[in-house]
């Protein structure tokens, strides 16, 4: 229960957050917005060893910098199989070079996606008071040259 209050105040926050960002000038980030919840759950899968694709849905905006809001995951058994602005995948290595070579690999050879991401390792992050034990995501963004950055956690 504690968890879904959290979750239900990171997305009061994070609309705050927003409202705040359009009365102050803010320099634009990019990267990927992932639910605290979807992390969660994608954590269990990297714990317990399980070879995992998901597809990622939601939107891909550009201006004023490219970022990917992810509001839903779902599993699939093939690349093919995924219809949604990105993919991500398990792999349990902290070599950032090869992680990065994978990543590229996936994105030059899948143009429909937006983003490509690899789940490495996991942790506990506190929200809101409440630890949460999260997947680690590195992400690849298309349109944006040799940048390699970290999901934020939404919601």
């Amino acid at each position: 229960m504690r968890l879904l209050s959290s979750l239900v105040l990171l997305q009061l926050a994070g609309a705050a957050v927003c409202a705040a960002q359009t009365q102050s000038p803010v320099v634009p980030v990019t990267g990927v917005d992932i639910p605290v919840g979807f992390l969660h759950a994608i954590a269990l899968d990297v714990d317990q060893h399980r070879d995992v694709l998901y597809c990622y849905f939601g939107n891909r905006v550009v201006t004023p910098a490219v970022r990917v809001h992810v509001d839903s995951v779902a599993t699939v058994s093939t690349v093919d199989e995924c219809s949604g602005v990105g993919l991500a995948f398990i792999m349990r290595s902290n070599d950032r070079l090869l992680l990065q070579q994978l990543l590229r690999g996936v994105i030059d050879g899948n143009p429909r996606f937006g983003v490509v991401s690899v789940f490495y390792t996991t942790e506990d992050v506190v929200r809101w008071g409440d630890t949460v034990h999260v997947a680690r995501p590195l992400s690849m963004l298309r349109g944006v040259s040799n940048t390699l950055t970290s999901a934020s956690s939404s919601q």
